[in-house]
């Protein structure tokens, strides 16, 4: 049973662009409750793209504990450096990755059920699903064999656009989080690696260097990608709402 109370949220700052985007209150029905989901899924991650800025720019001092370590090993016996590759594991990192690569998922999911929730197709989309070799192949084959009568153009268009939009970095930032979860070469990824170098006897960290994703250190990354989806969020929504919404 639902809870009759109206609900007063203190949000985070977080939380206004998202807000402005997704605003509830320019929604009924079941795509309401969505559009909210959509907007907290949303500024979290804004909140979590910020927070991967602000680790990679404390990288240093957050990596400075295993420095020191290996140094103290060092002094004991020195190795080869040519021979291994340090990384330093910092925690909050690796959940930031994390839950950035699931948030993404986690808002495709949300937000594709709004094509059937405002009646364009009349299957349920439960999710941005995988069929066969194609990601959101199920959005796809319903906005083609599924659609409703007087919503063709308006099913042509959010087919076209998501095409698109899978071929810009849909495709690509799931496939990423499709190799961390099934990684083949280890997590190490997911790690700051340092750059060592053997200076008159002294064993001298010259670099501390943030987890990459393809070419792109993970804080520009996932600032891109986040610019991305807020890009694919305004676009989408004015296609099933051609009114803006709030500004």
């Amino acid at each position: 049973m639902s809870d009759p109370r109206i609900p007063v949220i203190c949000v985070d700052p977080s939380s206004v662009p998202s807000l402005t985007i997704f605003n509830p209150n320019n929604w009924i029905g079941e795509s309401k409750a969505i559009v909210q989901s959509c907007a907290t899924v949303y500024s979290v991650l804004q909140h979590g793209v910020k927070r991967i800025a602000d680790v990679c720019l404390s990288s240093n001092r957050l990596c400075q504990p295993h420095i020191d370590n290996l140094v103290a090993q060092w002094k004991q016996k020195p190795w080869d450096l040519s021979k291994a590759i340090c990384y330093g594991q910092v925690p909050e990192l690796h959940m930031l990755i994390e839950a950035f690569f699931s948030g993404i998922k986690s808002f495709l999911d949300l937000a594709v059920q709004l094509i059937s929730t405002e009646g364009i197709v009349g299957s349920r989309l439960q999710g941005f699903h995988q069929v066969g070799s194609t990601y959101g192949g199920n959005v796809l084959n319903s906005l083609e064999r599924n659609v409703r009568k007087g919503r063709e153009q308006d099913a042509q268009r959010i087919r076209a656009f998501i095409s698109e939009q899978k071929e810009l970095w849909i495709d690509e930032v799931i496939e990423s989080r499709h190799q961390l979860i099934h990684p083949s070469g280890g997590i190490h990824q997911l790690m700051f690696r340092f750059e060592l170098e053997d200076r008159e006897g002294d064993l001298v960290c010259r670099e501390v260097v943030p987890p990459f994703v393809g070419e792109s250190q993970i804080d520009v990354y996932s600032a891109r990608r986040m610019q991305n989806l807020r890009d694919f969020a305004l676009r989408f929504i004015d296609i099933l709402k051609p009114t803006k919404p709030a500004a």
